[in-house]
């Protein structure tokens, strides 16, 4: 059948969601089905990418304003048998602009509205719960997103199966062999890193790691903290920078830039241990399982999707999450391997393209 994708971003891929929706286009087109993706407006256009332009890209809230421009899609978008939308925000776009149109197949990438209370966290909720009532079926990346929607579920329970008339817990997985242990970079090697893969945007708590590393470089003067990642908001990039002056860490940490993602390999083969220090809006790490499959142990916070994950848990507050990383290091390799097996046995590709399949036939079955 036709399939189209409703995201903000695909080609180029800069983000964990972009890569997610790269591994799910070659799963459905294995299945023999066709597909397009409506994007932003992008150099990269192609017979699957259909740009949606909008006259306010520019400007703050691009994400938001996308889903105003979609209408002007609406006749290849009548085409199309099932829209897979990837933010709760884009599927009520479609189902206003095209009311007795395709089936519709919401996904979250995670909790978006837990940041700090008030108005417009409690907009960004809302509209999720309508898309969550409205799709006709919905997959959630992890459990915390369920049950912000009212479902009685728990973390690292219920995985991959349907709960409830119309939901799915379909977490992260990873293809294993892909991301199998890699040549390291000997510049980065060198340097005993823990890495914290995130590009810098408050909500991935790159403060967090800083703060938390403030302990850990008293303790192992051995250790540089590396942060792999695009300056992606300019002014807490520059408030990280000023937390490592404050901490008088200088060299100890590293502001490394971004990695072309078929790179990442060989950067978690060059760490001592991968740090996931998001405070907030995060699903089922990419990023954590590529790490653990790489045979390199993460330690995340506690919070949202992360709780799903077999990584090494912390609240997200400097001395519990310094602790931890500490016990990571101690323990390295009894951690490494209990997370590579748990990453190879439950977070695989097979698992997740079974899932996957069977959500899109459940959200195409009459109702």
């Amino acid at each position: 059948m036709r399939i189209g994708h409703l995201t903000f971003s695909y080609q180029p891929i800069t983000g964990g969601g972009d890569v997610y929706l790269q591994s799910l286009l070659g799963v459905l087109a294995r299945a023999g089905h066709s597909q397009r993706v409506y994007q932003r407006a992008s150099t990269a256009a192609t017979e699957e990418i259909r740009p949606v332009p909008n006259p306010l890209g520019r400007f703050p809230a691009a994400f938001w304003t996308q889903a105003l421009f979609l209408p002007t899609q609406r006749g290849e978008l009548a085409k199309e048998d099932l829209l897979i939308c990837h933010y709760p925000v884009y599927l009520l776009a479609a189902a206003m602009a095209l009311p007795r149109g395709p089936r519709l197949l919401g996904l979250s990438h995670g909790v978006t509205w837990d940041d700090h209370p008030g108005l417009r966290s409690a907009v960004k909720r809302a509209v999720a719960a309508r898309a969550f009532r409205r799709a006709h079926a919905f997959v959630a990346n992890d459990t915390h997103f369920l049950r912000e929607m009212g479902m009685a579920v728990w973390p690292r329970l219920n995985l991959f199966e349907r709960l409830g008339d119309h939901a799915w817990f379909i977490p992260n997985c990873v293809d294993a062999a892909a991301f199998s242990r890699a040549d390291p970079w000997p510049d980065l090697a060198r340097l005993n890193p823990i890495l914290v893969p995130r590009n810098l945007y408050f909500n991935r708590g790159i403060h967090l790691a800083i703060e938390a590393f403030a302990t850990v470089a008293r303790e192992r003067s051995d250790t540089t903290l590396v942060i792999v990642g695009a300056e992606s908001q300019p002014r807490y990039a520059k408030y990280c920078r000023q937390l490592v002056a404050e901490f008088a860490l200088g060299e100890r940490v590293r502001f490394w830039g971004p990695a072309p993602h078929d790179q990442m390999v060989h950067v978690y083969s060059s760490g001592r241990l991968t740090l996931i220090p998001s405070v907030c809006g995060e699903g089922t790490s990419l990023a954590a399982l590529e790490s653990m499959a790489a045979g390199t142990p993460v330690v995340s916070t506690n919070v949202a999707g992360l709780a799903d994950l077999p990584t090494l848990h912390a609240a997200p507050q400097p001395a519990p999450f310094a602790a931890q990383i500490l016990c990571g290091l101690e323990q390295r390799d009894e951690l490494a391997a209990e997370q590579l097996r748990a990453v190879r046995e439950v977070y695989s590709l097979a698992n997740w393209e079974s899932a996957w399949l069977a959500a899109v036939d459940d959200a195409t079955r009459p109702a």
